[in-house]
């Protein structure tokens, strides 16, 4: 409850998996080897007379490349968000080509 009274809602349910190209790399206290990485999930929010909902898919599965120099160090693979907030609805895709290299639509 916020100090005026009011209060809000945030539920979420998400989930994220990376999978290691190869089986048994990944280690304690070592840079994340390289691996394809699902993101999935939606979260909404409600206050007052306002809603927002987020709904993130991976599609191919994003795939992190450990030895990218460039940011973000993904080198294929598509996140799509899509965004309403209220009766507006926005979708953001964001596509992955070669290492550090992406295009953004937005429609």
């Amino acid at each position: 409850m916020f100090a005026n009274g009011s209060t809000a809602e945030h539920v979420r349910t998400w989930e994220s998996i990376f999978t290691a190209d190869v089986a048994g790399t990944i280690m304690r206290d070592a840079l994340l080897p390289s691996g394809s990485w699902s993101v999935n999930g939606t979260s909404s929010w409600t206050a007052a007379h306002r809603s927002y909902s987020l709904t993130v898919t991976t599609n191919p599965a994003l795939h992190y490349n450990a030895s990218c120099t460039d940011a973000p160090r993904f080198d294929a693979g598509k996140i799509t968000a899509v965004v309403t907030r209220g009766s507006e609805t926005m979708t953001v895709t964001i596509e992955f080509t070669a290492c550090g290299v992406y295009n953004v639509t937005r429609s």
